[in-house]
């Protein structure tokens, strides 16, 4: 395995997985849902569509107007961050 450490304090090892943007693998701010059905950090994703055209994961053609933010993900982090915050 990766025994990568992050420095910015969202260690993978703390947050749960479908927090974690499937590019940069760190916890998300601002998660938009794109048309396959997975999430990503909206500038992770976005960058990767100007770059790429494409979903990182099926590789389907994939514009910036196909993203829709992920309100109920957003508020799990949210609450998971002010948890975090709060021990």
């Amino acid at each position: 395995g990766s025994g990568g450490t992050i420095k910015d304090g969202s260690s993978p090892k703390e947050a749960p997985s479908q927090f974690l943007c499937p590019i940069t693998l760190v916890m998300m701010e601002d998660p938009v849902l794109c048309k396959d059905g997975s999430t990503y950090e909206r500038s992770a994703i976005e960058a990767w569509i100007a770059k790429h055209g494409t979903s990182p994961i099926s590789r389907e053609p994939l514009r910036k107007d196909q993203l829709f933010p992920n309100r109920a993900l957003k508020e799990m982090i949210e609450r998971f961050r002010e948890q975090k915050l709060s021990k």
